[in-house]
């Protein structure tokens, strides 16, 4: 199976650093994950000249972050949660409702 990635590109620190207090002011780990995967998606959508509102359904593959960013985000989502269950189950509907990433060059 071929997917194309719409969208591929670096958070800015400040994109970044938006994501992640929307995580921390989130108040349960559900809200947590929303804002991570909206926050994300946003941006991509943003960038192509629509937004969350204007979209029925977005596909996670066709949207990619650098793998570091991708892992930042979901430590961020990891504190947030409680219980070793609720740890797996956030990280695992992170990886499948997330988006994709990608290994970013070497400058």
């Amino acid at each position: 199976m071929t997917t194309t990635t719409r969208w591929q590109r670096p958070l800015t620190d400040n994109e970044l650093a938006r994501i992640t207090a929307a995580i921390e002011a989130a108040e349960t780990p559900v809200e947590a994950l929303c804002a991570a995967i909206i926050g994300v998606f946003e941006i991509g959508l943003h960038d192509q000249g629509s937004s969350w509102a204007e979209v029925d359904q977005v596909k996670p593959w066709d949207y990619a972050i650098p793998e570091p960013q991708w892992h930042a985000i979901g430590a961020a989502l990891l504190a947030r949660s409680g219980s070793d269950l609720n740890r797996t189950n956030l990280l695992l509907d992170w990886m499948n409702k997330g988006p994709s990433t990608y290994q970013p060059t070497k400058e």
